[in-house]
């Protein structure tokens, strides 16, 4: 009995093996879908807002106009989104944070009013100086590498002709709002908040998460340049974040590293 029964008892255990090997792969694959939804959502609706509106104000200035007069008018419109590019990237960064709150709710929180924030660690003045710091050695570092590394001098052109700020108190003031204020705070809730939370909770391994938020991360950015150095900011960025154990730490030190970034693209 003994003999015959041990084929069938490992043949089971096999079977309850590849059962639960099918099952971890299942749950792993919509882990990894739930995770990367929110930073498509947040690309797509940054880059979908501003085109619907260059549509429509390229409709409504070259309605019945052709030829010379319509590539004026293109040109046109093209001025007008330069101006309005940050206001629209502001307003889409309020929609994505409007949508992930009705989506992902239920599935952050870990308290009422501090679904984004985590829950476990907390920030003191002494710590918002020390981030601020980091921030300023990251950038200093990243800088370094961009002087040591050889890259194509068109990426430079490109990074500065996309950074540009308008004109005008309206345009400096939008670019404030969005860059130190609006960009960290959405960036950190959707790529680190959510993106790499889902995936450590889901059980992928932290080197795996830091490096996929990371790429992520870096191709949600505009220009070549800004690829290069969103990749190592991200790691750090999600470092930070399992250090001090609440969101607000990194998106503090975003906020820092993007007011210096900032700071020095005015003076410029």
């Amino acid at each position: 009995m003994y003999a015959r029964g041990q084929p069938a008892g490992r043949r089971y255990r096999v079977l309850r093996l590849i059962g639960e090997t099918v099952v971890k792969m299942k749950n792993k694959t919509k882990t990894l879908v739930t995770a990367l939804f929110f930073p498509a959502l947040f690309i797509f609706i940054r880059t979908a807002l501003p085109s619907l509106v260059y549509a429509v104000t390229l409709a409504r200035l070259q309605a019945g106009a052709d030829g010379v007069e319509g590539e004026l008018l293109r040109n046109q419109a093209r001025l007008i989104m330069r101006t309005a590019t940050p206001w629209l990237a502001i307003a889409s960064m309020l929609l994505t944070l409007l949508i992930v709150r009705l989506v992902a709710a239920s599935n952050c929180v870990c308290g009422r009013g501090t679904w984004v924030l985590g829950c476990a660690g907390s920030v003191n003045l002494r710590k918002v100086f020390r981030l601020i710091g980091l921030a300023l050695l990251l950038h200093l570092a990243l800088n370094v590498m961009l002087y040591i590394l050889p890259l194509p001098a068109a990426w430079y052109s490109e990074h500065a002709d996309r950074v540009s700020t308008p004109f005008g108190a309206a345009g400096i003031a939008a670019q404030i709002l969005l860059v130190a204020i609006a960009a960290p705070i959405t960036e950190e809730i959707i790529f680190r908040g959510l993106c790499f939370r889902f995936l450590r909770q889901g059980g992928f391994s932290f080197l795996f998460a830091v490096i996929l938020q990371a790429v992520v991360f870096a191709f949600a950015h505009n220009t070549a340049l800004q690829v290069v150095y969103a990749f190592p900011s991200a790691v750090v960025f999600a470092v930070v974040y399992v250090r001090y154990k609440t969101l607000a730490a990194p998106i503090i030190m975003h906020m820092a590293f993007n007011s210096v970034s900032l700071l020095l693209t005015l003076i410029q």
